[in-house]
């Protein structure tokens, strides 16, 4: 009987840009990213399957532009007023989350509007469209304009 032999491949993980693989099914979204004067008020939703790269995206776009990063799903009402910038810019990872932790939904709707507000770039990432979020907000995610 053969035995598999492993190797300890770790190293740090790859979170700039450098490290990132661009391909056909990805050019376009990097292409966007870098054009936020394009980003319907600012706001741009990333949308990709799991281990697509979504995250990675979110991370260096983040260091690139001084963002904070954030999961949806532990968004706080009153939290929100230190979360999102004047004039700068803001990550919400995995937005699909939303309608699963209570109260990240309504922050969600007021962290939207107060993106436009200061003039925050948002940059959001989700598994799936805002159609099945399963949010019960009475703004229904298409009315987000996403």
């Amino acid at each position: 009987m053969s035995r598999q032999l492993t190797f300890d491949l770790a190293g740090p993980p790859a979170s700039s840009r450098s490290d990132f693989l661009v391909t056909a099914a990805n050019r376009d979204a990097l292409a966007m990213l870098d054009r936020p004067e394009l980003w319907p008020q600012g706001r741009l939703l990333l949308l990709g399957g799991p281990g697509t790269g979504k995250s990675h995206i979110a991370r260096f776009w983040a260091g690139e532009n001084g963002a904070l990063r954030q999961q949806a799903a532990a968004l706080r009402i009153d939290a929100l007023d230190d979360l999102v910038p004047h004039d700068g810019a803001l990550v919400i990872e995995d937005a699909h989350r939303i309608g699963l932790a209570a109260g990240a939904e309504q922050a969600m709707f007021h962290l939207w509007n107060l993106s436009v507000e200061r003039d925050c770039l948002l940059l959001l990432t989700a598994q799936s469209p805002p159609r099945d979020w399963g949010s019960r907000c009475p703004i229904s995610p298409r009315g987000w304009r996403l």
